[in-house]
C-alpha cells in the first residue's frame, strides 16, 4: 500500500503547490508528543538514476544527541537512497529543538565524505527498510 500511495503522490506532484507539503506518516501520532513519529514527503522524492533523493522529518519521544553535538527533539532532513545496495545516507539535517517541529532550529549539512547511514537508533518497528524498498519501487518516476 505504501508504494502505491507514493507513486500516486509522484503523478500529483506537478500540481502541488511548491509551499505546501504534504506528509506521509509512516509510524507514530502528530498529536502526541510522547511518540517517535517518522514522516516522509512522497512528492519530494528525486529519481537520478540509482538514487533517491527525499525529505523525511522524524519526532522523537525524549530529547537526543545530533550529529553535530548538540540536542534536538524533532528534526527534518534530506535523505539520500542508494538503489543498488538498499541503502540511505542523510545529506543534511534540520534540527528543532521541541517536538513535531517547533521551536528554535539549526542547521547541518554532511560533508560528502561523511554522511552518516539514515538510521532510527532505539525506534521500534525501525522505518529504515521500508523507506528504502519503497523509495526504490519508483522506477517509472520522472526526474523533478
Amino acid at each position: 500500500m505504501l508504494r502505491a500511495w507514493l507513486a500516486a503522490s509522484m503523478l500529483l506532484a506537478a500540481s502541488a503547490n511548491a509551499e505546501h507539503v504534504r506528509w506521509l506518516t509512516l509510524q507514530g501520532d502528530t498529536t502526541d508528543v510522547a511518540t517517535d513519529v517518522v514522516q516522509v514527503a512522497p512528492e519530494t522524492i528525486t529519481v537520478f538514476d540509482n538514487l533517491r533523493t527525499m525529505e523525511i522529518r522524524v519526532s522523537r519521544s525524549a530529547q537526543r544527541a545530533a550529529y553535530d553535538g548538540g540536542q534536538y527533539r524533532s528534526f527534518m532532513a534530506t535523505a539520500e537512497v542508494h538503489c543498488g545496495d538498499k541503502s540511505a545516507v542523510w545529506k543534511r539535517h534540520e534540527y528543532f529543538a521541541g517536538p513535531l517541529w517547533t521551536g528554535p532550529s539549526r542547521k547541518f549539512n554532511h560533508l560528502a565524505n561523511k554522511q552518516p547511514a539514515m538510521l532510527f537508533r532505539s525506534m521500534n518497528p525501525n522505518p529504515v527498510h521500508r523507506i528504502v524498498q519503497a523509495a526504490c519501487s519508483l522506477e517509472s518516476v520522472k526526474n523533478g
